[in-house]
């Protein structure tokens, strides 16, 4: 908190609560989880797809790469067409879900790393605006 005040002090755009919150990471913690859809499924399976056949040592495409082409082709299938294609991916999700949620986690120094570099990207800020 002391921390919060400080830059509250020193920058004065936000408040104490703002800089305790972007410090602690409150605001950006998601506190329920999303519902995986047909469409994160599909281009999950086209990406994976496209990757699958690049040579080895060849940089992996992402989902903002081949968006145009998933597109097109997710508007050209029928709804049968769309859950026969995305079944498997749908629960692979689901599992891969699950795990990270009971997956063990470095909490205390996870939460250190954060903070450190929060308050290093706040000060970097406070820094370049004064």
């Amino acid at each position: 908190m002391e921390q919060a005040v400080i830059l509250c002090e020193k920058i004065g755009r936000h408040s104490i609560k703002y800089y305790f919150e972007e410090i602690m990471q409150r605001s950006h913690l998601q506190s329920k989880s999303r519902k995986v859809t047909r469409w994160n499924a599909f281009i999950r399976c086209e990406v994976a797809r496209h990757n699958s056949v690049l040579p080895e040592g060849a940089k992996q495409l992402k989902p903002s790469d081949l968006m145009p082409e998933i597109c097109v082709h997710w508007k050209e299938l029928s709804e049968e067409q769309r859950v026969s294609k995305t079944q498997k991916s749908m629960v692979e999700i689901e599992q891969l879900l699950k795990m990270k949620e009971l997956a063990g986690h470095h909490m205390m120094q996870n939460t250190f790393s954060d903070a450190q570099k929060t308050l290093e990207k706040i000060d970097h800020k406070a820094l370049s605006s004064s």
